[in-house]
């Protein structure tokens, strides 16, 4: 990109007697991804973007001839998270194995036709669908396929309609059916209609303009994750496709009452109680399953998007890592919650973007559910910081005052005002306040969303786990996911160890993996089965984690060998993958 790019922009400006196509930022966010310093740019990578020049100029030269030349050039949002170069973090190396790299993009889609799809999204362009997008009766067949896969094998089907991909534009069309689909059933929750079933017909409620601009809102979230190895877009749309999956299994448990919008409090048109932008609090016995959650269309769509966004712009090293060498992103949130404050601010300032206007209006019409929406974020994205050991003892202790005998037992003595510890605030969290254009008399005027009422709490706690569960997923699945998944973190976490930011994981990888199984992953999978909002899904979850422990404890040596092995010696990740599977059947 550093040698190909520039020249083919002054060629096309050339030919056009146009000034450049790109943006200042857009062209410094190319040379941001130029060759890693210290490394020669390799025959092969030079002559890939040799071979890819002509078709790149052609897509531009057509893409200039068919606009309007009344229509001015539009500048992509890049959010203030520095880069590695700029704040001081490790310059972008090599790729410890040849399927993956710090640097380069894996997807297949050219420069020139993601460029296009920014370009076709703005303002007062003819409402159809961006390049790639799928039609209203593509996604909603595409949705039903996702959602039809079963949880223990999420991505390991044949079938290239929903298996595993490292396709941008695929995972992307993915993800914006799941959210369509989603979103529409809020919009048939606020008018009171019946919500839609998976396996049925259901008509897409979003127009072509909202549509096109969610398209273009989760095409912006995928270009900013960083190219790491483990916390990467792939992993976001894993979790997404996995926490859909919860939701399904959420609803069905409760059958036809979802769908006919009786178990969550919708009526006459009302939704969580809220009714003309006015917070009502539903009562409900103490010590009874959070129904309000079960069929709650907004609480399913902001789970998704939390999902989606958990880890934009991760930097492929722990908070830890980032606390210690003094980053700028450290220090910005005070060295709390570093990683995660960040996606949420990125996330947000994002969808502050005049770009996504029509599709903001959709999500939160009235200030209420801004309130909401930025509450259910701030929930289910910090809870994925899991190496807090204060956050994680927050996200326990809430769910023992619900579930535990002793704190059910005592239920009726506790204080049903006190504010959840994770409330919103300018100091803990202005860059959500800022991008939602939310103020404290906002936050005074709907504080009934943050007191710890059974109904509240319940509903923050089943998230929380629902999101940390599809974290994790491929623990509590299958083991061709296990293994995938935990190749990749290891790698991600060699990484750091080559830097010297951490020390050596192979050392503790085959006890460690043990360990995480019984002290985090088991007991996250029976807290969510007890949360009894998944029938008997919630026993499956923990019998998988299980089985994976139990088959871990008998091959895991052998695996940490061959994915040692197989980063000491830059193997491709697939043939790692098939050493370890072929391995296992032995």
């Amino acid at each position: 990109r550093k040698f190909i790019v520039p020249p083919l922009m002054a060629l096309v400006d050339e030919e056009n007697n146009t000034d450049h196509l790109q943006s200042e930022a857009q062209k410094n966010k190319y040379a941001n991804n130029s060759v890693p310093e210290g490394a020669a740019a390799s025959a092969s990578v030079q002559n890939s973007m040799l071979f890819k020049a002509p078709k790149i100029v052609s897509r531009f030269l057509k893409k200039k001839k068919k606009e309007n030349n009344g229509h001015g050039q539009r500048s992509e949002s890049v959010p203030e998270a520095e880069s590695g170069a700029q704040n001081g973090a490790p310059k972008p190396r090599r790729s410890l194995s040849s399927s993956t790299s710090w640097t380069t993009s894996n997807n297949s889609t050219g420069l020139a036709s993601h460029s296009a799809r920014l370009e076709r999204c703005r303002e007062g362009d003819p409402p159809v669908p961006a390049a790639g997008a799928k039609t209203s009766q593509e996604s909603a067949m595409l949705f039903k396929a996702l959602c039809n896969q079963r949880w223990r094998v999420i991505g390991q089907s044949q079938d290239r309609v929903v298996a595993a991909t490292d396709n941008n534009e695929i995972m992307i069309d993915r993800i914006t059916s799941i959210l369509e689909h989603r979103l529409s059933d809020v919009i048939r929750a606020r008018q009171g209609a019946r919500l839609a079933s998976a396996n049925g017909d259901s008509l897409n409620l979003l127009d072509g303009k909202e549509r096109r601009q969610l398209h273009q809102y989760v095409s912006r979230i995928a270009s900013l994750y960083r190219n790491v190895l483990y916390h990467s877009f792939e992993h976001a749309s894993h979790v997404v496709i996995s926490v859909n999956e919860l939701i399904e299994m959420l609803r069905s448990n409760q059958g036809e009452n979802v769908c006919n919008g009786t178990v969550n409090g919708t009526v006459n048109g009302t939704v969580n109680g809220t009714s003309n932008g006015d917070h009502q609090e539903l009562d409900r016995d103490p010590g009874t399953v959070d129904l309000s959650l079960v069929g709650d269309p907004f609480a399913h769509f902001a789970l998704l998007f939390a999902a989606l966004v958990h880890d934009v712009d991760h930097y492929g090293m722990s908070n830890q890592i980032l606390i210690d060498r003094k980053e700028k992103v450290a220090a910005r949130y005070n060295n709390n919650a570093v990683a995660e404050r960040n996606s949420l601010d990125i996330a947000l300032r994002t969808l502050s973007d005049q770009d996504f206007d029509h599709i903001r209006t959709v999500i939160f019409p009235t200030v209420s559910d801004k309130v909401h929406f930025g509450k259910l974020l701030f929930d289910t994205i910090l809870c994925t910081d899991i190496a807090s050991k204060e956050r994680m003892k927050m996200c326990k202790g809430r769910w023992e005052q619900l579930f535990e005998p002793s704190a059910l037992a005592d239920e009726q003595e506790q204080d049903k005002t006190q504010t959840i510890a994770t409330g919103i605030s300018r100091e803990n969290c202005p860059g959500l306040m800022h991008a939602l254009d939310l103020d404290e008399n906002d936050i005074e005027r709907y504080a009934s969303f943050f007191a710890s009422t059974h109904n509240r709490l319940l509903e923050c706690v089943v998230m929380e786990h629902m999101v940390q569960v599809a974290d994790v997923a491929h623990t509590m699945q299958g083991w061709e996911n296990f293994i995938k998944w935990n190749y990749r973190l290891y790698k991600e976490l060699m990484a750091c160890f080559e830097l010297n930011l951490a020390p050596d994981p192979t050392t503790n990888w085959y006890s460690g993996q043990i360990g995480f199984f019984d002290f985090y992953v088991i007991p996250l999978a029976t807290r969510m089965d007890q949360c009894a909002v998944l029938g008997d899904n919630g026993k499956s979850l923990i019998n998988f984690a299980k089985e994976n422990k139990e088959r871990w404890k008998r091959e895991g040596e052998r695996m940490s060998h061959i994915m040692a092995c197989g980063v000491q010696d830059q193997e491709d990740e697939k043939l790692v993958l098939s050493k370890c599977f072929q391995s296992s059947r032995c």
